[in-house]
């Protein structure tokens, strides 16, 4: 389409008045188009070669005065349009750090000349698209390595009326397994290896309009689908993408595998030797059913929820003080183990107020000391939103403005604090706060967009706040609200992701244009069953702990690995908590926690620091093994609680776990630990053959194979120290892939 036809197309929509081309609006889209306010370009925060523009325009005012009001005659030239720097850089004619853009003969030459030509228009920087619909002809392509690349073709829809803007718009893909050229063909990217199915998108851009087009690159041939005709709604949902992918997915795991995968998604321990046994024995075809249902019951499952929450809750010591940590944590605790909706969870959360000792959950608030980290927390937690980037610029990769964020900023405003007492342990730290505090709302407010310096009108994103002065409680409804767009698939994924590794969006807490659900119809059916179970979780973790897909092996099939997890099991290292826990149950050393009961496991700890001991006797030195349990934890990736995101937990590998399950003294303590199980097992004088099983059964919830009780049977006959040979044996296990891994 010509720039004419795009001229026809916004006047008829009302975005135009005249017939030559505005600032605001195609020349606007030509420096999108070909890059020149991006963010390595000139729309970086320092510009580039004293030219800056604002980044992917947010901001058209500003644009058009550097470009036209600064050094007129020189970047535009409205006697001499051909001489205009802004023309002769584009095409080449003069050094230009960003390189040739486009030719003289192109549609983005000849709308930038008639635009200089006509006296450079600037537009009405406020009027955008209007309702204008931007769309692709259809918003899933499939390909095949026969003929792996294709034209894409956008468009600008409007009550009937539609017009091809394919050669204006700003291109990117999702990931780099696929690449656009300028003119909407699309092809196999840099990562995309030959042969191999490819997923990915591509997102085209128009002023402030965004949309996306799936795109699927598949082998040539397809393997044979061999599945069993699917019952299970998830396997409904997900069998045909599958389908039309060429994905056969991974057998469904063993009883073994299953019954060690579901006691650390629910309850974050390891079953004991006789539920393993239990349920290893029993032969009911519902057996694996039953196992979900009772273990949804049992008091580990708000233990281990509330863990989950307080990491993104930011529950740490330094700010909410011991007995805010214990304060909240237990709040938690009891709202999973009353299994109170989780939209009832936020709106108590959001809408809190008082004592922060007396009403634990205004805690939340005490780790929030302002609008704006209220704002961002808020989003990204309940909403699913990382809406941070908005805080100084349009969000470069979503919907959200800059003023979306300082609204939403605005309603958060009038929470504020009265400190009662601060008995902090260093008085130059002003973030330790040790004492109670009073949440309350402060009357008469104003919050000033930081630009313009005017009064912002509170709203929710989007949605206008109610008004009324407690705009926070209004926050909490619209949050509550089983309307909401935002909050029932932003807590479905987040479920998905903590029972299978990886969310339908990744990461969970990013949703947008730009990082689409990787199997949208499975999100939409887990939103919906979670609205209809009233916001409460236990009905949503079963339904996708019953599936097949939850309880697939994680061996790739015959079609390979499957990068989004929906098709096979995710292999996942234990949690800091969990592997602790894991530790103490497989040996029988029991941790001890100062202040806390005994049996109390690292999995129940409120806070981020564990003051434990670990063994028995009265040699016991407190001071030194408190640093090891949470340098232990800290090691394995237990989190600081300073960020409102799961990402705050690392999951990668490091040398430094190594060392510790090689020679450190955590393990060495509790395989040496006089009254730990092996202790038992030599007191009492256990068979050979009996206590291979036993610790089989203990660590890796199954039974032994015979090639491996013939080796562990060789290494206990060897004599010497039954003792250390069985520490040995169970040194062995403790280290194995099988125990650090959740399969």
């Amino acid at each position: 389409m010509n720039s004419l036809g795009l001229l026809a197309y916004l006047a008829c929509c009302g975005a135009m008045v005249a017939d030559s081309p505005r600032f605001s609006h195609e020349v606007m889209a030509v420096l999108s188009r070909v890059g020149c306010n991006s963010g390595p370009c000139h729309g970086n925060l320092n510009g580039k070669g004293g030219f800056k523009l604002s980044l992917r325009g947010d901001d058209a005012t500003w644009d058009y005065r550097v470009l036209v009001r600064e050094q007129t005659g020189r970047r535009v030239n409205i006697s001499q349009p051909g001489e205009s720097l802004i023309l002769k850089k584009a095409i080449g004619a003069v050094p230009h750090e960003g390189g040739k853009l486009f030719g003289p003969n192109s549609r983005e030459y000849q709308i930038l000349s008639d635009w200089i030509a006509a006296g450079c228009p600037q537009g009405d920087p406020g009027n955008t698209l209007a309702d204008a619909r931007l769309e692709f002809d259809s918003p899933e392509v499939m390909l095949s390595w026969a003929k792996p690349q294709t034209k894409l073709r956008l468009w600008l829809s409007r009550d009937g009326a539609r017009s091809e803007v394919t050669d204006l718009v700003a291109w990117e893909t999702t990931n780099l397994s696929l690449s656009i050229e300028r003119d909407g063909t699309v092809l196999p990217g840099p990562l995309a290896k030959t042969g191999q199915r490819v997923e990915g998108g591509v997102v085209a851009r128009l002023l402030d309009r965004q949309v996306l087009c799936r795109i699927a690159i598949l082998p040539t041939q397809k393997a044979a689908w061999t599945e069993p005709a699917a019952i299970h709604p998830v396997d409904i949902a997900l069998e045909p993408r599958l389908k039309t992918l060429g994905i056969v997915p991974s057998p469904v795991a063993s009883d073994e595998v299953f019954l060690k995968r579901l006691y650390l998604d629910l309850l974050g321990i390891l079953p004991t030797s006789e539920e393993a046994k239990t349920f290893l024995a029993d032969k009911r075809p519902d057996r694996r059913e039953r196992l979900v249902d009772a273990l949804l019951v049992r008091p580990e499952f708000p233990d281990f929820w509330a863990i989950k929450w307080a990491d993104v809750l930011r529950v740490e010591e330094k700010t909410l003080d011991a007995n805010g940590v214990r304060g909240i944590h237990g709040w938690l605790r009891r709202a999973f183990a009353e299994n109170k909706p989780l939209n009832e969870m936020a709106r108590e959360l959001v809408s809190s107020r008082g004592s922060t000792y007396e009403h634990p959950e205004a805690n939340f608030y005490r780790a929030l000391r302002d609008p704006e980290n209220r704002t961002e927390a808020i989003a990204q937690v309940f909403l699913g939103i990382r809406i941070a980037c908005a805080k100084c610029h349009n969000h470069p990769f979503d919907r959200w403005k800059q003023e979306d964020y300082h609204a939403l900023a605005a309603a958060l405003s009038p929470i504020d604090y009265k400190v009662l007492e601060n008995k902090r342990g260093d008085n130059l730290d002003k973030h330790e706060f040790v004492g109670d505090q009073i949440v309350f709302l402060r009357r008469g407010s104003r919050y000033s967009h930081p630009v313009t310096k005017k009064p912002l009108a509170p709203a929710f994103l989007g949605t206008a706040a109610p008004k009324d002065q407690d705009t926070p409680a209004r926050l909490a409804d619209w949050i509550a609200d089983p309307k909401n767009p935002f909050f029932a698939r932003a807590q479905a994924n987040r479920i998905w992701r903590h029972m299978t590794g990886k969310g339908l969006v990744d990461p969970e807490d990013d949703f947008r244009i730009t990082n689409p659900p990787s199997r949208p119809e499975l999100l939409d059916l887990l939103t919906l069953e979670f609205q209809r179970a009233d916001f409460q979780i236990k009905p949503l973790i079963r339904m996708i702990a019953t599936s097949r897909a939850y309880q697939r092996s994680a061996q790739p099939s015959i079609t390979g690995d499957d990068p989004t997890h929906t098709s096979q099991a995710m292999l996942r290292a234990l949690t800091a908590e969990q592997l602790l826990d894991a530790l103490s149950r497989t040996t029988g050393s029991e941790l001890r926690f100062e202040g806390l009961p005994r049996g109390t496991r690292v999995g129940q700890i409120p806070g981020v620091i564990s003051p434990a001991t670990v063994g028995s006797g009265p040699k016991r030195n407190r001071r030194n093994t408190l640093g090891e349990v949470d340098r232990f934890l800290r090691t394995f990736g237990k989190p600081e609680r300073l960020l409102s995101c799961d990402c705050e937990r690392t999951e990668d590998t490091t040398l430094a776990q190594a060392l510790q399950l090689v020679s450190g003294e955590m393990v060495q303590k509790m395989l040496t630990d006089p009254e730990n199980r092996l202790g038992d097992m030599v007191h009492e004088g256990i068979r050979d053959e009996q206590a291979v099983q036993d610790l089989w059964l203990a660590g890796l919830s199954r039974y032994p194979t015979r090639p491996e009780t013939e080796a562990a049977m060789q290494l206990l006959e060897k004599g010497g120290d039954r003792r250390l040979l069985l520490e040995d044996l169970l040194w062995g296990i403790l280290s194995s892939r099988e125990f650090l891994l959740r399969h």
